[in-house]
């Protein structure tokens, strides 16, 4: 089954753009992440190629009318962050109708993932959370912006209890990771942080739920008053995420 969310707000539509992995290929007629494909997580493959066939898709594309303008801003977040995409249509009254298109990593088709309006000004506004690392669009009257690229990084989640220390990496539905997971410490002579320990990451979330969780258990002596971090590096996640970190605590 497809699972999207779509919130709706006053000023503009709220969505969530991801889809629980059962439920992609009724969407693109493909299979979601594949193995070896390159949004697999551990393919080691950087999120550059997705863009680049993006703009490939969309180059020969005709454009009717004003394009319209499209703003992503910053162009990496976290997993779980709503961000508000702006933009505007040159010549455009209140109320004009705005499409948001998007295309997701490891797929090769572009597809709406909402609306909004325009503003008297001709601007508008768009909040979306996104769970992979697309390229986004506006589309208004027959015309196309050009793409914006949007990174997502996994939320990576450290606890400790002694010397034990749980981390847990959560990214869109289907997204499990059954690869390294590394335990940091900060040198602080030479302010920098080195390798602690790694452990292997596994499902620990419901398959079904839209969040998928995926942890690890690392046990390590570390001195009292240590700062430590969680990192996840490209090869662990994959094509369609970036690398990430969780917040350092002190053991």
């Amino acid at each position: 089954m497809l699972r999207k969310i779509v919130l709706f707000t006053a000023t503009a539509t709220v969505a969530a753009v991801g889809f629980v992995a059962a439920g992609l290929a009724a969407v693109t007629g493909g299979s979601p992440c594949p193995p070896g494909s390159p949004c697999a997580p551990g393919t080691g493959t950087t999120a550059s190629s997705t863009a680049s066939s993006t703009t490939a898709s969309t180059s020969t594309s005709v454009t009717k009318g004003p394009k319209p303008s499209l703003k992503v801003s910053p162009s990496t977040i976290d997993f779980g962050t709503t961000l508000t995409f702006t933009g505007a249509v040159p010549g455009a009254r209140a109320g004009q109708s705005v499409e948001i298109l998007s295309q997701t990593c490891g797929f090769n088709q572009i597809l709406p993932v909402g609306k909004t309006t325009t503003k008297a000004d001709g601007s508008f506004a768009f909040a979306i959370q996104p769970m992979l690392n697309s390229s986004f669009y506006s589309r208004s009257a027959n015309a196309t912006s050009d793409p914006q690229v949007l990174n997502v990084r996994p939320k990576v989640d450290l606890s400790r209890s002694g010397q034990t220390f749980h981390v847990d990496v959560s990214a869109g539905g289907g997204a499990f990771f059954s690869t390294t997971v590394t335990l940091e410490r900060y040198d602080k002579t030479h302010k920098l942080w080195r390798t602690v320990a790694r452990g292997k990451l596994h499902a620990n979330s419901d398959p079904a739920q839209i969040i998928a969780v995926s942890s690890a258990t690392i046990r390590a002596k570390v001195a009292a008053g240590t700062k430590i971090r969680a990192s996840v590096s490209q090869a662990s996640v994959g094509a369609c995420y970036r690398p990430a970190k969780s917040a350092a605590i002190t053991a």
